[in-house]
């Protein structure tokens, strides 16, 4: 494979191109590159929105075509993308570029072999693709409606939707849910805090510890370590491998990082959302939290829920599951955004 010729419309970018691409020819304009028949394969890594233009032009000139995702922003420009590309007959092919980490490679191959066994449920969670303001500020076009078609939905999470499908096959049916909210810049009068477990655990240990959250919301938490050794059904091994201790032996330094220690410092507005057959994160952190901010006259809401356990946002039954994300979105409209509770 030969790079032949390069475009770009920044002239800054073809000044590198010449000092660093000898021999390679460097065009400003894409329709030019496409007319001059230099290239027979062009890869696409512009702006979203032009990503179905410039294939469309190509397929016109019997130019193969590898374009970076998405392959649109729009149903529309897309389907007509697609009809061109098969009616060219030219080879064309959307870039995911995570398909090529071994990783991800072998955890398919493991999964088409049958070495894992039947699937029964799949889970995806990405937690290291944030993005600062640096990044969405590289480019006027990141992150908005006209430039990207959207935010992370169009940018970041193409790529785990796509190796999900890859490694577990295409869903037969799908549901979705996706809140709408701006993180970029953030609006820190209408900034919640939420966290289910462990993630309780530190929204406890937040609210206990700073204002500068509107709302927050714990769930499945615990707040006291003395009871979680005494009371959890991981507790008496959890404290010792964690901690390194236990109340026998220093109860003053698990009380020191116990949230419920702080939370007379409360001025956060808390949903607490906890189960009654919850035996992982005892019932009474949650309403000794609860009580703890009552008595201080923060604004708290407690919603036990019977006969579930700690797994109910995964496992519980549909109609409670259902409550508590109308609770959390209820207490979070109210205080992050209060024209619309009111």
């Amino acid at each position: 494979m030969e790079l032949a010729a390069v475009c770009d419309i920044r002239e800054e970018r073809r000044d590198w191109a010449k000092e660093h691409l000898p021999g390679v020819v460097i065009y400003e304009n894409y329709r030019e590159m496409l007319d001059a028949g230099t290239v027979d394969a062009v890869l696409i890594a512009t702006p979203h929105p032009l990503h179905p233009v410039i294939a469309e032009e190509a397929f016109h000139r019997g130019i193969h075509v590898l374009s970076e995702k998405p392959e649109g922003i729009d149903v529309l420009s897309v389907e007509q993308e697609n009809r061109e590309a098969e009616r060219s007959g030219v080879v064309f092919g959307i870039m995911y570029n995570q398909r090529t980490n071994p990783l991800y490679a072998e955890l398919r191959r493991q999964m088409q072999a049958g070495a894992l066994g039947e699937l029964m449920r799949f889970q995806w969670t990405i937690t290291n693709w944030y993005r600062t303001q640096f990044y969405y500020n590289s480019g006027s076009w990141r992150a908005t409606w006209k430039g990207e078609g959207g935010g992370v939905l169009m940018n970041q999470c193409p790529h785990n939707l796509d190796l999900w499908q890859w490694i577990t096959g295409m869903p037969c049916r799908v549901l979705a849910d996706c809140h709408r909210a701006k993180y970029h810049d953030i609006d820190a009068a209408r900034l919640g805090v939420c966290g289910g477990s462990y993630g309780g655990f530190m929204t406890n240990w937040i609210i206990g510890h700073t204002d500068r959250f509107a709302a927050a919301c714990s769930q499945r938490s615990f707040a006291n370590m003395i009871n979680f050794e005494y009371l959890s059904d991981i507790g008496l091994t959890n404290i010792r491998s964690e901690h390194l201790s236990s109340a026998e032996e220093d109860p003053a330094r698990l009380w020191e990082e116990s949230p419920l220690k702080y939370a007379p410092r409360c001025k956060t507005p808390t949903l607490f959302i906890h189960s009654d057959l919850d035996f992982r994160c005892p019932v009474p952190d949650a309403l000794a939290m609860f009580s703890c901010l009552k008595r201080q006259g923060c604004p708290a809401r407690l919603c036990l829920f019977h006969g579930e356990n700690h797994e109910l946002s995964r496992s519980g039954r549909p109609d409670n599951r259902i409550s508590r994300l109308e609770e959390i979105l209820l207490w979070f409209t109210r205080y992050l955004q209060p024209e619309i509770h009111q």
